[in-house]
């Protein structure tokens, strides 16, 4: 009887542990796709990060190409996972490098002229030859940057799945009222602190005038995207208003607003194998304590005056040791220098020297921008505020100086001086504040420019840790979750509504009829009363 009891505890207990064994979850919607980025100009800062993600999709299993111009080939090089093919460089993207350059002139109308034109010349071939790699590679979805027209009426002519990608948001999905995302009023982010005249120019004034002086550019580019049988957009992002938008952004980056379900803030993502120090850089950061590093990006073009004001600015914090070296990253643009700089100490510089070697000041035709924020001399940070460096700035904790030509730039100019990481430089600054400027982050008397990018510095690590996985899964949910081409759970719910339902005008309209007839009718009841009294005090 005993031994019974015991078989029977035995079996319960193997019955027990049988169905309390666990198993491990695994995914198992995957397909193998093929995916393409196609991105022809714009720099590291349009590419690099949309190769992390490419690289992440080809580790689950996808084919992944990048479909590019030559000039931009070297931004995959540490990517063997992902296939790179070419589309020729014609004179048309040689008159859009001068026209990005001709942006951070004061000719920044033939900046955009010389874009468009530019952008018309090259679009036929480039859009052809983007349909051929997409019939040719049995393309499932392409990812665009967000200024490759090409690729976006590619997509929309083949009625290919696609995704577009852009360093900062655009279009309905991040607009509100009072955000200023237009490309020709950045200047601004919000109108937070803007007047009525200057709302109202950024609004309407503006818009009008640059459309007014660029008609004859537009209308020959609408004349060519007739002729390929492609329908114009004034504004493109209405070509993609029902596609997603992956951001390399994240709020803190960006003003806080409203997004759209269609928009997807992924950054800051930032690759994580970055180039090392050369002996020469190692050797500098090692000998000294308080570096300031200084790069402008790879297509601005800045002038003597733009040279003069920040060496000068640098040079009299060098003379007050609020500094004590320099490193700036010239691309070999020397034509924005001056021969001679003279400081308020009457001291004289020979500025061409300092290509030969200085002590105390180091120029360089190319620097590892992510290697030297990182080392422990670098102090302080002299950018154009393009998108890339902010991130790198961010990353390595770095208070930045910010000295903006055009664009987005600008946007990061003014976020910089709000978030208290650093301080706006202005082009037009007096040199006397020039210096000033730059003083004031190099001594960072307080600790108060270190304390807030240590802040950033902890969101933005935060931010790219998993930046890379959150964008390919936003493009396997693209992939696998559409249907007809759209994510319809994704689409704003007001779209199927009219003005009036969406915004509750016919609630409030009833609300404020009734309180108008029932305060008419109050009144009229009153006036009765009061009226029926006074006949009866009469009678």
């Amino acid at each position: 009887m005993k031994l019974y009891s015991l078989i029977n505890i035995l079996s319960l207990a193997a019955t027990t542990f049988a169905s309390s064994s666990t198993f491990v979850l695994s995914p198992d919607f995957r397909a193998p796709k093929n995916i393409m980025f196609s991105c022809f100009y714009g720099g590291s800062s349009h590419v690099t990060w949309v190769i992390e993600i490419l690289d992440e999709l080809s580790r689950r299993g996808h084919t992944t190409f990048f479909l590019t111009k030559e000039n931009q080939v070297k931004f995959t090089k540490n990517y063997p996972s992902v296939i790179t093919e070419t589309v020729k460089m014609t004179e048309g993207d040689e008159w859009r490098q001068k026209g990005i350059g001709i942006l951070s002139t004061p000719y920044f109308l033939l900046g955009m002229q010389t874009i468009i034109d530019a952008n018309t010349a090259t679009f036929p071939l480039d859009y052809l030859k983007i349909k051929e790699h997409i019939v040719k590679n049995k393309i499932d979805l392409l990812v665009c940057d967000n200024v490759n027209r090409a690729c976006i009426e590619a997509a929309t002519s083949l009625n290919i799945l696609f995704v577009v990608t852009s360093t900062f948001p655009q279009g309905e999905d991040a607009s509100a009222p009072y955000i200023n995302s237009g490309y020709i009023n950045m200047k601004t982010p919000t109108t937070e602190f803007m007047s009525l005249k200057d709302r109202a120019a950024f609004k309407f004034i503006n818009p009008a005038i640059y459309a007014f002086k660029l008609r004859s550019s537009i209308i020959n580019q609408r004349k060519m995207l007739k002729y390929l049988d492609v329908k114009p957009e004034f504004h493109l992002y209405e070509r993609y208003k029902d596609n997603v938008k992956l951001v390399n952004t994240a709020f803190g980056i960006e003003q806080g607003r409203p997004l759209g379900p269609l928009m997807e803030f992924v950054g800051p993502i930032i690759p994580k194998s970055q180039p090392g120090l050369t002996a020469d850089i190692k050797d500098f950061l090692t000998t000294h304590k308080r570096v300031v590093y200084v790069a402008f990006g790879q297509l601005i073009l800045g002038n003597e005056s733009d040279g003069t004001l920040v060496l000068t600015g640098l040079l009299e914090s060098l003379e007050s040791k609020s500094i004590d070296g320099i490193i700036w990253a010239t691309r070999g643009e020397y034509g924005m220098f001056p021969p001679y700089i003279t400081t308020l100490s009457n001291t004289t510089y020979d500025v061409q020297s300092f290509r030969q070697g200085n002590k105390n000041i180091l120029f360089l035709n190319w620097a590892p921008q992510m290697a030297i924020l990182q080392h422990k001399s670098t102090r302080m940070f002299v950018t154009h505020g393009g998108a890339g460096s902010m991130y790198e700035s961010s990353y390595a904790g770095v208070p930045v100086v910010v000295y903006p030509f055009f664009g987005d730039q600008n946007v990061a100019a003014v976020n910089a001086e709000k978030n208290g990481i650093g301080l706006f430089l202005n082009r037009q600054e007096s040199q006397i504040n020039a210096n000033n400027i730059i003083g004031r982050v190099a001594k960072d008397a307080d600790g108060q420019f270190q304390y807030n990018m240590n802040r950033f510095k902890a969101l933005t690590q935060i931010r790219s840790e998993r930046g890379v996985a959150r964008g390919a899964d936003i493009v396997e949910e693209v992939l696998f979750v559409q249907k007809d081409g759209k994510l319809e759970y994704r689409m704003d719910v007001k779209r199927n509504m009219s003005f009036v339902k969406a915004n509750n005008i016919d609630l409030y309209m009833f609300v404020l009829s009734f309180i108008i007839c029932f305060s008419y009718g109050s009144w009229n009841c009153v006036r009765y009363f009061f009226s029926a009294q006074k006949k009866l005090k009469i009678i």
